[in-house]
């Protein structure tokens, strides 16, 4: 499949446009081809010249980008890796944070829980107080009510 590709004067200099970056190893040599006219006006050895010179100009940006991609990958490289280390050291740090919140969090929890427990124990010796106390004066109450019943029973009748 032919690529796109065209060639930009600025300052003097020509270098080639590729607009498939992530196939670098695929790229061809630039081959200009001029018309017949060309050939004429210049002839054979200047336009063979002048595709030489392109061909250099070519090969000259395309090791020239080559070594700063290789640079820019290089020095990708070494971020990453500071990275990494820099998030390995937060995760462990959180890490250990995390486990001594977990611990303290632990201790609350069984404090909290041993609290509950003993004042669970106190609300039921206080209820089976009050359960004794109810039913003393539940057994006081029928036998008053007993009581009286049996007296007006006895003068009723």
């Amino acid at each position: 499949m032919p690529r796109a590709a065209c060639f930009r004067f600025s300052a003097r200099r020509a270098y080639l446009l590729c607009w498939d970056r992530y196939q670098q190893e695929t790229f061809l040599p630039v081959t200009a081809k001029f018309s017949e006219e060309f050939y004429e006006m210049l002839g054979h050895g200047v336009a063979d010249e002048l595709v030489d010179w392109f061909n250099i100009v070519d090969a000259t940006y395309r090791s020239d980008l080559q070594g700063r991609f290789t640079a820019t990958d290089v020095t990708v490289e070494q971020r990453f890796a500071r990275f990494a280390a820099k998030f390995n050291a937060t995760f462990a740090a959180f890490e250990e944070k995390l486990a001594v919140f977990e611990a303290r969090l632990d201790r609350r929890i069984n404090e909290t829980s041993s609290q509950f427990s003993d004042a669970c124990a106190g609300l039921t010796a206080d209820m089976r107080a009050m359960e004794r106390r109810l039913i003393g004066w539940m057994f006081a109450t029928s036998a008053g009510t007993i009581a009286t019943m049996a007296v007006l029973l006895r003068f009723s009748g």
